[in-house]
């Protein structure tokens, strides 16, 4: 699945298996499943990446959740939990369960 919002941010969701309702809001990606926010040119902001067994993806909300073990890059950051939900709009991420993160520490500016 690809989608492109009106301010041009490309999301690519790839899985073995995908189930929609009928007007394609929701998807439930189900085994290998992968969420990536690519960089757009002129945006700040790191690539970002969900993997894991089970992600549901509320295209209309721009959220993605999973009841089941994940793990999220963005950038160099590494992060997994036992569960998490993401609002794109918000920028929001919760985790839950066993949370483990792994920050890189920057070069000052």
């Amino acid at each position: 699945m690809r989608l492109i919002s009106p301010d041009g941010a490309v999301t690519v969701a790839t899985a073995r298996t995908a189930v929609s309702n009928a007007d394609a809001s929701e998807i439930q990606l189900m085994g290998d499943a992968v969420v990536t926010r690519e960089t757009r040119e002129g945006n700040t902001a790191p690539r970002m990446q969900f993997r894991g067994e089970f992600l549901h993806v509320y295209v209309n909300t721009e959220r993605v959740t999973s009841n089941k073990p994940v793990e999220l890059t963005r950038g160099e950051d590494r992060m997994t939990a036992d569960s998490m939900a993401f609002d794109n709009v918000t920028q929001v991420l919760e985790m839950s369960g066993r949370v483990r993160g792994s920050i890189p520490q920057r070069a000052a500016r």
